[in-house]
Formats: structure tokens, C-alpha cells, sequence
């Protein structure tokens, strides 16, 4: 599988909006196209719809009742993350789990979901230590010396702004 994320200007249109390829990091739009394009009639090809929030670039919530991450809600917290969440860590993604443990009642949801280290999925679980989530994937740690820590999950796309210029029919006139 490889993940691809672009906007869907760049797919379907002429936008130069980078890409992200999930393990690699920007790809320019013309190559990412080319390589969904250029693939062999018999390969197998899934376009999974992530929608980012326009002005921040970060993905929407996905929501799901499930004690375990099912495979799809995995891969979009991996692309999301990118890597350990943990503020000091950055390592590759092992674990994928609860910010608000589902034994305390915290939900599977990507809102409550975060990417780990392997190590540092185990320490979250020690004493003393204490996280909550936020809608927008925002984590904060509190550590057993009462330090906090807060965690975005990092854009995976620079969002360009354009400034269109308003329809001929939606302008309203008014007489002197």
C-alpha cells in the first residue's frame, strides 16, 4: 500500500500543490500524478477521500465504536501523525492508541487516537503519567513531575490561498 496525499486540485486539476507520500515526505503535484497515472491497467487502485481542514492543512475526524483501530482509521492516524506523537520522541510509528484509554471510556475515534513509538506507547501506560486529547488531534501529556507537554499533529500539505474573483451574478449594484 502506499499513501498518497494530495489536495484535490492537484489531482483533478493543474494545481502545483505538493503531495505528501506517507515514509518519504513532499512530492511535487506532476509526480504524484504520474505515479497514480502511470500504473499498470492490472494494478489495483483505492482513492481514499481525507479531507484537511482548509486553513490549517490538518486532516478531519474520522469516528468509529471499535475497541481496536480497525485498518482504515489506522493508516489515517499513521498519515495524520507521521510519527511518534510523544512531544521529545519523533521516532517511526509502532502503535497505534487511545489518548483517554478505552477502559476509562475513551472512545476509537481519530479525535482520541495517536501514533506511537513503541516505548513510548508502554511508558504512557506507567503511573503517574496523564493525556488528553482536543477535536483537532491536539494531545497534551502531563508527566509524573507534572511537566505538560502539548502535541499537534503536523500539516502534511502547505494550503494555498487564492483570492477568486466574485461571479458576475453574485455582485450587487446599487443606483446613486
Amino acid at each position: 500500500e502506499i499513501q498518497l496525499v494530495m489536495t484535490d486540485q492537484a489531482l483533478l486539476a493543474d494545481a502545483d500543490a505538493p503531495a505528501h507520500l506517507t515514509g518519504y515526505g513532499p512530492v511535487p503535484a506532476g509526480v504524484a500524478k504520474q505515479l497514480i497515472t502511470g500504473l499498470d491497467r492490472a494494478t489495483r487502485l483505492w482513492l481514499r477521500r481525507l479531507y484537511a481542514h482548509p486553513g490549517t492543512g490538518q486532516l478531519v475526524v474520522m469516528e468509529s465504536q471499535r475497541r481496536l483501530f480497525p485498518t482504515p482509521l489506522r493508516h489515517y492516524l499513521a498519515v495524520r501523525d507521521q510519527y511518534c506523537r510523544t512531544p521529545w520522541c519523533g521516532a517511526p510509528i509502532r502503535h497505534t492508541d487511545h489518548v483517554k484509554p478505552h477502559r476509562l471510556g475513551g472512545p476509537t475515534t481519530a479525535s482520541n487516537g495517536q501514533s506511537l513509538c513503541e516505548r513510548c506507547n508502554q511508558i504512557k501506560e506507567s503511573a503517574g503519567w496523564h493525556s488528553t486529547a482536543l477535536p483537532d488531534g491536539t494531545v497534551t501529556t502531563r508527566t509524573p513531575t507534572g511537566h505538560r507537554y502539548r502535541s499537534k499533529p503536523p500539516p502534511l500539505i502547505d494550503i494555498i490561498h487564492v483570492d477568486l474573483p466574485a461571479r458576475p451574478d453574485t455582485i450587487w449594484a446599487t443606483a446613486a
